[in-house]
């Protein structure tokens, strides 16, 4: 689940485990958060974080492929280079042969790019180098297991 700050922007990413409990709420700053699914762009509940960095509460969220959670999300989502310029390896580890279907969202929550890996066996290379520099949501679904990660887009210096 991604997490937004009072103005809607994401700040950071939380895991949701199989009974819609959050499992890491990262080192947030105390205060009330919204949750996004990445997978659908839409608010799923919210997140309060206490003084002592204690999350209370749980997000309004269950797990399930209704809403794009997975319930146990066995594989890690390989971003490489991230920070990245022009291109980024997008992959699975561990990785197999299944079909990945791969977006990018935008740090509103709108999909700005759609792939999808034929085999998801080692890193493909995706162009993000239409995109405008800023953070983005890449969100990845094999095999009915959804999982996501932060992609931060920058210029290239050398230039």
């Amino acid at each position: 689940m991604i997490v937004l700050d009072q103005n809607n922007n994401p700040i950071a990413s939380v895991l949701v485990n199989s009974n819609g409990n959050i499992q890491s709420s990262g080192n947030l700053p105390q205060g009330n958060y919204n949750l996004m699914d990445p997978s659908t762009g839409k608010t799923s509940g919210n997140l309060n974080v206490g003084a002592n960095g204690l999350t209370i509460g749980s997000p309004d969220v269950s797990a399930g492929t209704a809403n794009g959670l997975a319930p146990k999300a066995e594989q890690e989502l390989v971003l490489l280079p991230n920070p990245a310029i022009d291109y980024v390896k997008v992959g699975l580890n561990p990785a197999n042969n299944s079909p990945i279907d791969v977006r990018i969202v935008n740090s509103q929550g709108a999909l700005v790019q759609s792939y999808t890996i034929d085999n998801g066996n080692g890193l493909t290379s995706i162009n993000i180098g239409s995109l405008p520099v800023g953070t983005y949501y890449v969100v990845v679904k094999q095999n009915g297991v959804t999982t996501s990660s932060r992609l931060v887009k920058t210029l290239d210096s050398s230039k």
